[in-house]
């Protein structure tokens, strides 16, 4: 009876320790992973696409970032200057005057006033006369006519050095008068403060001649404009200038055919 109780309990153990083997080789099956939420699935896959088509296209080439300037509707509108505008049109040089002032068929009140450029207009220029301080313009109607305009109250655009030097015009009847000489001149210098100086000028001059209606005392560089009456022989006048400045003064007797040649002068405060 215990041999029969010590068999089975060796047969026992036997069978367990097979099975323990037999457990301890066989492979186990992976239990799978849940699957992802569908949103997150699709996100992914995008992404994926996403980068493929970076990798294949956007790494392959630069990219370019453009950018639109957007006015602000709360700044002015801009504008442009007539005068500039223009000049940039026709590429000529033009004009326009602070004050209205009369365009003449020569460069004095000798010559019949044709036109009249007021303020802000503006006209082509095609000439000039530098002794006189004229411009000799196209008058702006279309005619294609042309007229002098006095340069005192003128603002000129553009490149001028290239316009002709036109000769001062005769008008039709008469003879213009003799040039009047210089005798003696003089200028007394005062001291007007930073770095100026006020000239106060006199010019005495014969007349010679017997038909004039005034003379013209022209200045420069102030290009300013004095007039005397028929059988004058002096001018006085004052001009505020940079100490050292050269100004030059100029006189000639007019009539209705023009003016005579000149006489000038020159002076200078230190």
């Amino acid at each position: 009876m215990k041999r029969n109780r010590k068999s089975l309990f060796i047969i026992s153990c036997t069978m367990m320790a097979f099975a323990f083997l037999a457990g301890a080789c066989i492979p186990r099956t992976p239990i799978p992973p849940p699957p992802p939420p569908q949103n997150l699935a699709a996100t992914v896959t995008a992404q994926a696409l996403q980068l493929q088509g970076l990798t294949a296209t956007a790494l392959a080439q630069p990219i370019v970032v453009v950018i639109t300037n957007t006015p602000d509707p709360a700044l002015p509108a801009a504008t442009v200057d007539p005068a500039l505008n223009v000049a940039a049109t026709t590429g000529g040089v033009t004009v326009t005057v602070s004050q209205n002032t009369n365009c003449r068929t020569g460069p004095s009140q000798d010559f019949k006033d044709i036109f009249s450029l007021g303020i802000g207009q503006t006209a082509e220029v095609v000439g000039k006369n530098t002794l006189n301080n004229y411009w000799i313009i196209k008058i702006p109607d279309g005619s294609g006519k042309t007229c002098w305009l006095w340069g005192r109250y003128a603002t000129v655009s553009g490149d001028t050095a290239g316009l002709a030097e036109a000769a001062t015009p005769t008008p039709s009847g008469g003879e213009k008068p003799l040039a009047p000489v210089i005798t003696s001149s003089n200028v007394k210098c005062y001291n007007a403060g930073s770095g100026d100086q006020d000239y106060e000028v006199r010019v005495n001059w014969t007349d010679n001649s017997t038909n004039e209606t005034k003379f013209n005392i022209y200045t420069s560089p102030n290009n300013e404009y004095y007039s005397k009456k028929a059988d004058a022989v002096t001018v006085d006048f004052i001009e505020r200038l940079p100490a050292g400045t050269t100004l030059t003064v100029v006189v000639v007797a007019a009539n209705a055919s023009g003016e005579s040649a000149p006489s000038s002068a020159s002076f200078v405060c230190p």
